[in-house]
């Protein structure tokens, strides 16, 4: 049964946690949490000790850190966040020469452009280029730069402006910093000489993530890859941010696919993408050089929040029952243990997924099912109705906000009712099983059934670890048991007699 951590403070049904600061935000004051579907990542940032953490899904793509998330008197964390990327200036700097030519002096024509540069550090896309002034070494250039675009951009104490001219000099073609003042300068003038400039602009094509105003609506499904690089899409596109630059999504990464996007999970075998189509499974070490390769199987995902990476496979849900996804292979995995008009009991469109011990652990309104996939088998659970979870990887755990309470799984001794069902054996030839018998930690609450070839043909209620005899009179070949109850089973055996 789970325990309760703590009560949500904001209107529900909650539909995202996320568990901010490590171990250290098991304290009350540290659950980010969210009316609406939100993917949260903590950012590839190097050395960065203010957790940096990234999510979409909420207005806009958005960034926050601990001295943001936590401010104030508030629980609705994260209290304040900003707007992810830095935006392109489409205005223009005004370049204007200054002082007397001396006709004996090399000539040479600038170009300005200036980028804008967040609280975080975070440099954006250059500004359009300044008219082209004519200048030599006597003279000096006065700059005038626009103000800052108005919205939530983190441009606070520390934001700045970085003024870069265009560059010919020996080996060097480009625009190169001149210098950076604080953001809300609006004049500068030049008086570098070409020697003396710096580093050439790193950020061309570093421009913000689609957002409410793209084509195809905000980016969503925000997934971080092995090698630095953050993953999310809109529509059919799938989008690449720079590595280790979470706030830079260049253009030329983007990938068109046949299908819809309706999830995306990172594995170790790859970036496996769930369509409305046919899963994809996108591989390369460098946004640059991603290829997309399509699976072959007919399984669209019914449920973004189904989706969930268990290491180097991905699961979801399809109208056929659960899909297992890695490499460059996908099949349906529960075939064996459930028929399509079973599996659709479980309402698998309202299906979400979560990671736990190595089990697929899905919910879908009146109850949870788990899914083994290294025994094949799924137990039902009955009497628990999560809306959303987080897996806290370092304490091994899995919270769940139930009834708009964060709860953890497996948190008291109290069991919960479950059953579970074994898969199909087959027998090389028809056969009768006549004796069977349950091992479990006690038999408070143990029944077990038997299928065979499909059919209930007993149920009984196991009161001890003793053999008990099974009805005779018929042969099969395929045999299924069924446990239900609240007792901890951990075997189940079946034979033709007793003696075997």
């Amino acid at each position: 049964q789970p325990s309760t951590i703590w009560t949500t403070t904001k209107s529900g049904p909650i539909k995202s946690l996320y568990l901010f600061g490590g171990s250290s935000g098991l304290t009350n004051n540290q659950w980010f949490h969210w009316a609406s579907d939100v993917d949260t990542s903590r950012g590839p940032i190097a050395g960065d000790v203010t957790e940096r953490t990234y999510y979409t899904g909420d207005t806009y793509p958005k960034v926050t850190r601990n001295a943001d998330a936590l401010s104030g008197s508030s629980t609705n964390y994260p209290v304040t966040s900003y707007r992810l990327g830095v935006p392109h200036p489409t205005t223009a700097p005004t370049a204007v020469v200054t002082g007397s030519a001396d006709d004996d002096k090399d000539r040479e024509d600038r170009i300005y452009v200036y980028t804008l540069v967040t609280v975080y550090g975070e440099e954006g896309p250059p500004s359009s280029a300044s008219s082209t002034v004519n200048v030599n070494d006597t003279q000096d250039v006065t700059l005038t730069l626009p103000a800052q675009p108005s919205g939530n951009y983190n441009w606070g104490s520390g934001a700045l402006k970085r003024i870069y001219r265009s560059a010919s000099a020996g080996s060097v073609i480009g625009f190169q910093l001149v210098d950076e003042v604080a953001i809300g300068i609006t004049s500068i003038v030049d008086t570098k000489a070409t020697t003396a400039l710096h580093e050439l602009i790193p950020s061309t094509n570093w421009f913000a993530p689609p957002d409410e105003n793209y084509v195809s609506g905000q980016l969503l499904g925000l997934t971080a890859m092995p090698n630095g690089v953050f993953a999310g899409f809109t529509g059919n596109e799938l989008h690449f941010s720079e590595p280790f630059m979470p706030h830079a999504w260049p253009e030329q990464y983007r990938q068109t696919l046949d299908y819809d996007v309706v999830a995306i999970a990172s594995t170790s075998n790859g970036l496996i993408v769930s369509t409305k189509g046919q899963p994809y499974v996108i591989m390369g070490a460098d946004p640059s050089s991603m290829t997309a390769r399509k699976l072959e199987t007919q399984q669209a995902c019914v449920s973004k929040r189904s989706m969930v990476s268990m290491g180097d496979f991905a699961i979801y849900a399809s109208p056929d029952g659960l899909v297992m996804a890695a490499g460059s292979t996908a099949k349906l995995a529960t075939s064996a243990l459930l028929t399509r008009s079973q599996w659709q009991a479980y309402s698998p469109s309202s299906m979400i997924g979560f990671y736990h011990e190595g089990r697929y652990v899905g919910f879908y309104g009146s109850g949870a099912i788990i899914f083994d996939p290294k025994e094949q088998s799924i137990t039902e659970i009955t009497g628990v109705q999560a809306t959303a979870g987080f897996n806290f990887i370092e304490g091994d755990d899995l919270y769940l906000v139930i009834s708009g309470v964060v709860k953890k799984w497996n948190g008291s001794s109290t069991s919960l009712t479950y059953k579970w069902k074994s898969k199909k054996f087959t027998t090389t030839h028809p056969v009768n099983m006549g004796a069977a018998q349950v091992d479990a930690d006690d038999y408070t609450s143990v029944t077990l059934k038997i299928y065979a070839d499909g059919v209930l043909k007993h149920t009984q209620v196991v009161t001890s670890g003793d053999v008990f005899r099974l009805p005779s009179g018929f042969l099969s070949k395929i045999w299924e048991v069924e446990v239900t109850g609240t007792s901890r089973v951990t075997k189940v055996y079946m034979a033709e007699t007793t003696r075997e």
